[in-house]
């Protein structure tokens, strides 16, 4: 017996193997066991219909690559385990000739992984689809809460306040920033990931007063033992670029050194002119990150390891992702270098021409 003719012949107690899956899912897999026997034989008399008919009992299968949300990987693996020890039995049942043995059995082996291989591809993709959509509607529904807080601090700051009350207020204050340069990244995070890419503004830029502008409100969020230090060679240095988006790639630098530096030490921002580029640089001092991970480091959801890290949970580990898509949006780089106890990230941009 033909092994199409086998799967046929037993399509119901197959179906019925794979209880671990909806049915709509244990029917396409099936159907893709079948389609790839028949894509791999040299010649095959046998036709099967569909899984919606065979015997009157099974469901209509779902495309083997679209995994309905019900479906968990779990569940997958299970179910394809299950019928490849249900398709094993009736096939052995069958005792087919022993020069026939080793061939079927490779090819019923293959087409069961190629089934469960475009199933776990459709599962994938359909749960990162779910993802990306939870995180626009999270990012979406944040904004207004946010909002009205960034716009009650500001109130209160312009009232007569005591020493404790404007302590508490400026507190409040750098949170809401931290909480709003989260949310930024994650929903830059989610635009990339959909392939959507960052909205960029381009209109021209002094890129020596942005960072100035933006390390006044980083200063603000470092310990008291941390200092820093910016140094600048040129008075002006124009791009014609999204000032926005530069104060984040600032933001995310010196933010990610007050994570991972050592307590008490400094952390520097140097701004160069290169020829027709401007050079940003961001140095803190630390353990000596290994090679490998540099590439690794401007990937998203990656965080590095910090003994002398204050505890916070607060970050998601995409900050350095956001810094190398704001630098190629903007025809640029970024790059990380370590050695001898100092880490620097360096941002390379082109200057506007004149």
């Amino acid at each position: 017996m033909h092994l199409v003719e086998l799967i046929d012949d037993a399509a119901v107690p197959l179906l019925h193997s794979c209880e671990a899956l909806p049915p709509g899912q244990a029917a396409s897999l099936l159907q893709a066991v079948v389609d790839d026997l028949r894509r791999t034989a040299a010649s095959t008399a046998c036709s099967l219909s569909p899984p919606a008919r065979m015997n009157g009992h099974a469901p209509a299968a779902r495309p083997c690559g679209e995994a309905p949300a019900a479906c968990t990987l779990a569940q997958l693996m299970a179910g394809c385990g299950a019928l490849r020890a249900e398709l094993l039995r009736h096939w052995l049942h069958t005792a087919p000739p022993a020069a026939r043995m080793a061939q079927d059995l490779a090819r019923l082996n293959g087409a069961v992984d190629v089934a469960l291989g475009a199933a776990a591809e459709g599962l994938m993709r359909e749960t990162e689809r779910a993802r990306n959509v939870f995180l626009s509607v999270l990012g979406h529904d944040l904004r207004t809460p946010i909002s009205v807080l960034s716009i009650g601090c500001r109130a209160m700051g312009a009232t007569p306040l005591n020493t404790a009350a404007r302590s508490t207020l400026e507190r409040q204050t750098r949170s809401l920033h931290r909480m709003t340069q989260l949310l930024d990244d994650l929903l830059d995070y989610n635009r990339a990931s959909l392939d959507i890419g960052l909205q960029t503004a381009s209109a021209p830029v002094d890129l020596a007063q942005v960072c100035r502008d933006e390390l006044d409100q980083q200063q603000a969020m470092l310990s008291a033992d941390r200092s820093l230090s910016f140094q600048c060679e040129a008075r002006r240095l124009s791009l014609q670029a999204d000032a926005s988006r530069l104060r984040q790639v600032v933001g995310n630098l010196v933010d990610n050194a007050r994570k991972y530096g050592a307590a008490g030490t400094p952390i520097t921002v140097n701004l160069k002119r290169r020829e027709s580029t401007a050079e940003l640089s961001v140095t803190s001092l630390g353990p000596t990150l290994p090679k490998a991970m540099s590439e690794a480091l401007f990937e998203p959801l990656r965080r590095g390891h910090s003994a002398t890290f204050d505890g916070e949970r607060s970050h998601l580990g995409i900050g350095l992702f956001i810094v190398r898509q704001v630098a190629q949006a903007h025809g640029g780089t970024a790059t990380v270098s370590s050695a001898a106890g100092r880490t620097t990230f360096t941002v390379r941009l082109p200057l506007a021409q004149p």
